[in-house]
């Protein structure tokens, strides 16, 4: 067994292997009352059962079946608490003890975040669970922010006996229809779902299946598109480690604010990665969402007409999440980014989609002036290239009107308004 790569460093904390001189820091840390309440199997009463578990811990390290604790430490030396795996029917679950005296200063989820990677390598896992009580707020909240997501809350078995209990798994990378239901029904969303590991195009699946019959109000998902575009027949690069959805509407739920529909799109689409992914991309008009001064997510609306009538609206977002710099062709590494490659969480793509969602259904509630005060607070004005004719025109974005219009100065100097295409 390949054994874990030691000190592990952060900005702030060590970690690194347990030693018999450790005994009394990790009884006092042990006594608080948090810790007694929540992992009452973890208060160690008298120095000598630290000692004992110490040495327990030490001969655990060179094995698979038993539990992987290591000490956190300061800066100054100051051992803090401790991160650990244990295995599990299954797999392995991750938990961490920071001792009461130093908790509120973020030091659960800095050294939870460093040690992850390395013990994910370490027992060779893609995946690991963390378990908490549901009324661990704290411990959840640590948990959300190293980028678990919630798989289960209900009743289950936690310390020998039944509590109700939250489960999370990290990363998520699941995403299928069943899992993909239960995020909508997590954020309250009714929608009808149709999912597809990979697609040509999200947008041109939903078209065909609203042309039979689909719902009014019913979504495609992919985890990959061979055939993405973007805007005026552009290229898309949709390849694994992104969302990809589209969102059928029918024209009469969306008419009186068609002008605005694909800026509310994009302003729902920077809520959730802003809420899911801890990063806060700006919004390049109408509805492309930049971080750092490259493109995180596109967004595509397309209409389709009957009669002489609009009879369909679809929306699509491709949003990039895992993909590091290399994982992009070429020619887009240095437009293109993800959650991921900016420092932000991972992401788990079902819950990102129920998520966007909820928060159109909220930006579409709006009344335009509330919504468009929201959006200019995130409206990016950096020089844009705008089509005119056979070429582009060079503006600086200067507002949006009440329609969503873009109101920009030329290079030349003069106002320019500009309607978004569909």
């Amino acid at each position: 067994m390949t054994p874990l790569a030691l000190p592990i460093r952060t900005r702030r904390l060590t970690i690194t292997a347990f030693g018999e001189d450790m005994a009394e820091a990790l009884h006092l840390n042990s006594l608080d009352e948090d810790n007694r309440r929540f992992v009452s199997d973890e208060v160690f009463e008298t120095v000598e059962k630290a000692r004992e578990a110490i040495t327990s811990f030490l001969s655990f390290y060179a094995r698979y079946d038993a539990p992987l604790v290591y000490p956190i430490f300061l800066d100054d030396e100051t051992q803090i608490g401790y991160v650990q795996a244990c295995p599990l029917s299954g797999g392995w679950e991750v938990g961490y003890h920071i001792a009461k005296p130093y908790t509120g200063n973020g030091y659960a989820s800095e050294a939870l975040a460093a040690f992850l990677p390395p013990i994910m390598a370490r027992l060779g896992v893609a995946h690991v669970a963390g378990i908490c009580l549901a009324d661990n707020i704290a411990s959840r909240r640590v948990l959300e922010k190293c980028g678990f997501i919630l798989a289960y809350d209900g009743i289950g078995p936690y310390q020998g006996r039944k509590c109700h209990i939250c489960r999370y798994v990290y990363p998520d990378d699941t995403l299928d229809e069943r899992v993909l239901r239960q995020a909508l029904e997590r954020e309250g969303v009714p929608i009808e779902a149709h999912f597809a590991p990979v697609i040509d195009s999200t947008n041109t699946w939903l078209k065909s299946l609203s042309a039979q019959g689909a719902s009014a109000r019913s979504i495609a998902v992919a985890a990959e598109q061979t055939g993405g575009r973007g805007r005026m027949g552009r290229r898309f690069y949709a390849g694994s480690g992104g969302l990809y959805l589209s969102l059928l509407l029918r024209p009469m739920k969306v008419a009186p604010a068609l002008g605005l529909v694909t800026l509310r799109a994009a302003a729902a689409a920077r809520e959730a990665v802003e809420r899911l992914g801890d990063v806060s991309p700006g919004i390049k008009w109408p509805n492309d969402l930049m971080l750092n001064g490259r493109k995180l997510c596109g967004i595509l609306a397309e209409a389709a007409a009957e009669g002489g009538r609009l009879s369909t609206l679809v929306i699509g977002w491709g949003v990039n999440l895992w993909q590091s710099r290399a994982d992009f062709p070429e020619d887009l590494r240095d437009i293109a980014t993800s959650v991921l490659a900016e420092g932000g969480r991972r992401v788990g793509r079902a819950a990102l989609a129920a998520r966007i969602l909820r928060e159109f259904d909220r930006a579409m509630a709006l009344p335009a002036d509330a919504f468009l005060a929201e959006y200019r607070r995130y409206m990016l004005h950096d020089v844009v290239n705008i089509p005119q004719g056979n070429g582009a025109l060079r503006a600086v974005p200067l507002d949006v009107d009440e329609s969503g219009r873009l109101l920009a100065r030329g290079e030349e100097g003069m106002m320019h308004c500009v309607t978004a295409q569909l």
